[in-house]
This record gives C-alpha cells, structure tokens and sequence, in this order.
C-alpha cells in the first residue's frame, strides 16, 4: 500500500491530522503476507523468543505499523512527521505508542557513519527498516522520514515487514522541486545549483 500526500503550500499540520483519522481505517484493512527471508551469515546464532507480538500490542492497545515517509528534501517529510507524532499522541481520546525516526536525526548516531552514496543510501534504507520492524513488533506506530530516492531500497523496507507479517504503509509527500527549492531550508538545492554539491 502507498499513499500520495500533496504538500506544496505548507499544509504539513492538516495532512498529519488527516493521516492521524485515517490511520485506523488504514490498519484494519491491511493484510500482510509473509515472504521469503533474507540469508543471514551468522551460523552461531538462536533466535530467543519472549512476549508474543500479541500480549505485546494488547498492552499498548493497538497494532504495530511502520509509515514510511519518503519525498524530496525539503517536501515536509519532518514537519508531518512531527505533527502527526503529537496528532497521535496528545489529541487522541487515548494516547497512541509512537516512535519518530528522522533521517537527519538518525545520522547524529545509528547511522552517523553513513554518507549519501547509492551504497550509503542502500545501507541506511537496511538499518532504519530493521529498527522500524522492531519497533513494530513492539506495538509502536513508527513513523520513519527518509528521502529513500531508490525504488529498489523503498521496496526492500517494504520486503523486511512482509516477511515478519507487519503492516507497512509508504507515504510520498509529494512537493514539487520548485517549491522545495524555494523552501531549501538546509541550502543543499542552492550547493547543488552551484555545483558543491554532486549527485544530488
């Protein structure tokens, strides 16, 4: 499942609230299938079981789901995110577990050693799903901001939950790249018009 939000004129705080309302329709109509899992190199290794995934979301009182929210820099991926986070959270009858992993923010540490090479993108797209799907498991509603540019990475996060039987919901915030350009709060589009910056 895939989701398409228009954020080109600064509407980041409605779009959230409607995300928030739609979120439980969304996840009672999910099914998710279990796929194929990928090789793991360890051979000295056991998987310990603890609390069911069950006992796990009747605690917290709903179930686990990833969204991931992918676009341009500069689209509102964050500004949602957040705003969504407190629409969940503080505005519910009944406060939502939820669990924020921004891009940027994840760069400070889990992924600090990482740049914005294909290889680096590939690796932090593996790193930041694997930590959504533990997170869902846990019963939390995780809202994951990335710019994840490569279709092949998006669907290996999308791939991780399937095969752990977790619902994943892709959210583009779609932007256009003369409005990003325009907002460019980090400067990159004007290093990247003027060359500093390559690839980009």
């Amino acid at each position: 499942q895939a989701i398409y939000v228009t954020n080109s004129v600064g509407r980041s705080a409605m779009v959230a609230m409607l995300l928030a309302m739609a979120l439980p329709m969304v996840l009672a109509a999910m099914v998710c299938g279990v796929a194929q899992t990928a090789e793991v190199k360890s051979t000295n290794i056991k998987y310990h079981e603890g609390l069911s995934r069950e006992d796990k979301w009747k605690s917290v009182g709903h179930t686990g789901v990833t969204l991931w929210m992918t676009g341009l820099s500069g689209s509102g991926k964050s500004t949602i995110s957040v705003a969504l986070e407190h629409a969940l959270v503080t505005k519910q009858p009944r406060p939502y577990f939820v669990y924020r992993l921004d891009g940027d923010n994840l760069r400070f540490g889990l992924n600090r050693d990482l740049g914005f090479s294909p290889v680096d993108r590939k690796e932090n797209v593996r790193r930041v799903a694997e930590v959504s799907k533990l997170f869902a498991e846990a019963g939390a509603i995780v809202i994951a901001g990335l710019i994840s540019p490569y279709a092949a990475d998006r669907a290996y996060a999308r791939e991780v939950h399937k095969n752990a039987s977790l619902p994943f919901l892709e959210v583009f915030v779609d932007a256009p790249l003369a409005t990003v350009e325009e907002r460019d709060p980090k400067g990159l589009y004007k290093k990247a018009r003027e060359g500093k910056i390559k690839g980009f």
